[in-house]
């Protein structure tokens, strides 16, 4: 498989698991400059693309997504924004009434979680990304661990979930364990709020690695891992006319926030 196919698989596997980054892969994309109407040949006429990006848990023995992000692709300014979407985000689910939004995956699988966000946000979704976090330690391990400046001790046990987290203050390489561990912390004051923040660091850092001609060699064991994380709509020549417009946009084209709100129970929710 060319190099250019395990980026966009690798690429959108990182995005939907961690809640949003910046698609760059710069050379490792066709480097033939295209307009961005020939590029993204598949838009709609209002000239943007939105994506939901999903990471799905399974550490409880049920399946709910623990990471979503909306992105829209606005051709026409050639701006990414990505606006990441808190899980317990207090919502209108169809069918179940006020709940956290990350239930409705629970309630009623991928299509009840895209008709939420439909109607929450009031935008159209026109493709989704969904990546199992399974595999994703191994992917972190075969790019050797991920650089990563962690501003206070992280530790958690959950003995019914299985979940132990436990990772000291610092700069360090975070193995695949510990980065997946890294990424899902949210027992601090900030809560959801912080993890989203952590994943959007994590997932620029994790780019950064990605881009390097280093990874060259470990492209095959990447793919088929990579491939395991991602289901998608999109097909592969939409995930790589996609990849080819995002490949030179500058990082202040790609905006990156969190939903608004604040912490608060409502109806024990």
């Amino acid at each position: 498989m060319k190099f250019t196919k395990f980026a966009v698989i690798l690429l959108l596997a990182v995005i939907a698991a961690f809640g949003g980054a910046a698609l760059r892969v710069r050379s490792f994309v066709d480097p033939e400059p295209q307009t961005i109407k020939d590029s993204i040949s598949f838009i709609e006429e209002s000239g943007s693309v939105n994506i939901l990006l999903v990471g799905i848990d399974n550490v409880d023995g049920g399946r709910r997504a623990d990471a979503i992000a909306f992105t829209s692709v606005d051709i026409d300014n050639k701006v990414v924004r990505l606006m990441s979407i808190p899980r317990d985000t207090r919502v209108q689910i169809p069918g179940r009434g006020w709940d956290k939004i990350g239930h409705a995956y629970a309630y009623g699988s991928l299509p009840l979680l895209l008709e939420t966000v439909v109607n929450y946000l009031g935008q159209p979704i026109n493709y989704y990304v969904l990546v199992n976090y399974d595999s994703f330690p191994s992917v972190i391990n075969l790019l050797g661990g991920i650089e990563i400046d962690v501003e206070r001790r992280m530790v958690y046990n959950d003995y019914a979930g299985k979940l132990f987290i436990n990772i000291p203050k610092g700069r360090q390489v975070l193995d695949g364990k510990n980065a997946l561990h890294y990424v899902r912390f949210r027992h601090d004051a900030l809560g959801d709020i912080g993890r989203v923040e952590r994943q959007q660091q994590f997932v620029q850092a994790v780019l950064k690695k990605v881009q390097s001609p280093a990874m060259i060699p470990k492209i095959p064991e990447l793919v088929q891992k990579a491939i395991e994380m991602v289901q998608s709509d999109m097909t592969p020549a939409q995930a790589l006319q996609l990849a080819s417009y995002l490949r030179d946009l500058p990082p202040e084209n790609m905006v990156f926030f969190t939903l608004p709100g604040k912490a608060a129970y409502i109806s024990n929710l």
